[in-house]
């Protein structure tokens, strides 16, 4: 007997893309509230109503708030990959590639209320998904330091390791909350993240980030 079911079998994957466009909505509606309001502030009502959804749709994406925080920094650090792939394949200069990251963190920064931080550690799950990829982002970034190195752009004799966890001590949530009190997080991001770049690097490395950043500070007005 001929079987049918390959010719009545409705096209694979229709409903599954409208679904993950419609997630990706969500995430990105979520994560702009979550910035700008803080993540206390925001509820499932509030992300439903901005996105003229129905709860009901809501919830079947997202069981609650805590699980699309989550998703929300998970699509945060994917688009950060993508973008540092799109970079790496224009140039091969570290700091050129690390300068222009920091610009666009910079950016990042300055559309961020400091309760974002305040509130962000008070999700387990958010908490542990940073602390799961830690080591991860450690290995990856004194790797990519270490190709300074060789570029002659960075001095031979720095631990990165080390430079690299100062740097993430001086930017966890806790430490953000209490700064970011008395200044604007585009300005402690800069002032934290400059120093220790800028004093890892040799002469070459230094004139040419200095010129660098002579550029981007006149377009971020910092």
């Amino acid at each position: 007997m001929e079987n049918k079911t390959a010719t009545t079998a409705k096209p694979a994957g229709i409903g599954d893309t409208h679904k993950e466009e419609v997630r990706l909505r969500v995430i990105e509606q979520a994560m702009h509230m979550f910035q700008k309001q803080g993540i206390k502030s925001v509820t499932m009502d509030s992300i439903a109503d901005a996105l003229k959804m129905s709860k009901r749709t809501l919830y079947e994406l997202f069981a609650d708030k805590a699980a699309l925080l989550l998703a929300g920094l998970r699509r945060h650090d994917e688009q950060k990959t993508q973008r540092m792939i799109r970079r790496c394949a224009e140039t091969d200069n570290v700091l050129e590639i690390i300068l222009s990251d920091f610009a666009d963190s910079m950016r990042d920064f300055s559309m961020v209320n400091p309760t974002f931080f305040i509130d962000i550690h008070k999700y387990p799950a958010a908490v542990a998904y940073f602390e799961a990829r830690r080591e991860e982002r450690e290995t990856s970034a004194v790797a990519f330091l270490q190709r300074g190195v060789e570029q002659g752009l960075f001095r031979s004799d720095v631990d990165y390791r080390i430079v690299y966890r100062q740097i993430t001590n001086l930017l966890n949530h806790h430490v953000m909350e209490e700064l970011g009190r008395d200044c604007s997080l585009k300005s402690l991001f800069y002032n934290i993240v400059i120093v220790y770049i800028r004093g890892c690097t040799t002469p070459e490395g230094t004139r040419y980030m200095d010129d660098i950043l002579e550029k981007i500070l006149q377009a971020e007005q910092l």
